[in-house]
């Protein structure tokens, strides 16, 4: 083979071309037999630029029929949709203490639940929050009158705006029932407490070329305090020495942790105190240092593993 130099308005670099290829051995030269080219591995596209219609994409979509809902005697739209694995981070619900209100919210992809957009029959439902909060309180949709749910797990903002950058949960309602619909369902925990009572009623009909329906529903969660569970009585700590577990709580105590400084009042030496309990704190007998590891308030018995709620939604 010669070596061949390109110039501007010549051929002769397609000659060269033309002579290393015929030089290759064979096993690179020769085309790929017909069955070795019908035996090509599935091919994913992750992205075109061939235009195409941004409303007719497909994503991923999970639909929970009537039956899924209420399978097991369930009184909770919101419930079942906070148990997808989509739905992460710390919604709130009514098994929620700390800056819960009653509300259940749905958060998927752990984005916050303003970030989740809630449709009604496609459409957007009003933001259901407490103090402007610009989400939805699933709840208050009456279970008795819906027909499926629509998880969009992907975001959509395109379609629908920022907040549905972590998805979108349609809820369609039941539009083809002729009758009334009652329901009346209670359940309790093993051990007699934590009773949820669910009443329901669903009535349906014509009037002249259209439908109407109207579903109502009832719910009476009674709360079930922590120290009522042996696992939940006391909070529980893992010591960083040995790796057991320790009693701990709150070091916010209901007699305050005071820092007294040099050249009190009552004379005390410098330090933190804390209140003896039922004293007026006006003696230097009414007050005793404060002690971290022993002086923690347990806070169990003022809270719950299932707090009351009452609600009704029409």
């Amino acid at each position: 083979m010669r070596n061949v130099r390109w110039r501007p308005g010549t051929t002769e670099l397609r000659a060269g071309c033309a002579a290393l290829l015929l030089t290759l051995p064979p096993t690179f030269a020769q085309a790929a037999s017909p069955a070795e080219s019908d035996a090509l591995a599935t091919v994913v596209v992750t992205g075109s630029r061939i235009r195409g219609d941004t409303s007719e994409s497909s994503g991923p979509v999970t639909v929970l029929t009537k039956e899924q809902l209420t399978r097991g005697g369930n009184d909770s739209l919101g419930k079942v949709l906070q148990t997808l694995p989509y739905n992460t981070g710390s919604p709130p619900n009514t098994n929620v203490n700390a800056l819960g209100d009653g509300s259940t919210r749905i958060d998927l992809r752990g984005l916050q639940p303003q970030r989740t957009v809630t449709l009604l029959n496609s459409r957007r439902l009003p933001n259901g929050g407490i103090g402007a909060d610009s989400s939805v309180d699933i709840d208050s949709l009456p279970l008795s009158m819906i027909e499926r749910v629509e998880v969009l797990t992907t975001g959509a903002s395109a379609v629908y705006g920022a907040d549905a950058i972590g998805g979108v949960v349609n809820i369609i309602t039941r539009s083809d029932f002729t009758g009334v619909e009652l329901g009346l369902q209670r359940s309790e925990t093993d051990r007699g407490d934590g009773t949820i009572t669910r009443a329901q009623a669903f009535v349906g009909g014509h009037v002249g070329q259209g439908r109407w329906m109207l579903g109502a529903d009832y719910v009476d969660q009674k709360g079930v305090s922590k120290a009522a569970r042996q696992h939940s009585a006391t909070p529980l700590a893992v010591a960083s020495t040995d790796g057991t577990r320790v009693a701990t709580g709150s070091s916010v105590l209901p007699d305050g942790s005071f820092e007294v400084p040099d050249g009190n009042a009552l004379a005390l030496p410098p330090g933190f105190y804390t209140r003896v309990p039922g004293a007026t704190g006006q003696t230097a007998d009414d007050w005793r240092p404060h002690d971290d590891f022993n002086d923690l308030f347990n806070f169990a018995p003022y809270t719950y593993l299932q707090t009351p709620n009452e609600r009704a939604s029409l």
